[in-house]
């Protein structure tokens, strides 16, 4: 996850999921899927929307399996993972607090 503190209402956060599948014998690494989510704050609240991981930076890792594009999540089953992943630790993780620019503990 990346961004600017007191600047996301301007220039929102990325958020970069991996899920892990399983690894199979003699490879380093499980075979997983990784998505990107753009985080925007707006005048009605913040929104999330899925864009391609191919074009971000942790996409040359050799940890990830597959960079999916955004026509790959949405609409399909792996879209209400992906959300409900987001909502959970945007939610539970008062460490974000700065993404709605606000100090934590209020």
């Amino acid at each position: 996850m990346h961004w600017t503190v007191r600047h996301v209402s301007e220039n929102g956060a990325d958020i970069d999921l991996i899920f892990a599948g399983s690894k199979n014998e003699g490879e380093d690494f499980p075979d997983s899927h990784a998505v990107s989510i753009k985080y925007r704050v707006f005048d009605r609240g913040p929104e999330m929307m899925v864009v391609d991981a191919t074009e971000r930076a942790f996409a040359m890792s050799p940890r990830i399996g597959h960079c999916l594009k955004r026509s790959d999540v949405i609409g399909g089953p792996l879209a209400r993972t992906v959300f409900d992943t987001c909502d959970a630790f945007l939610l539970q993780d008062t460490r974000l607090a700065a993404l709605w620019d606000v100090p934590q503990g209020k």
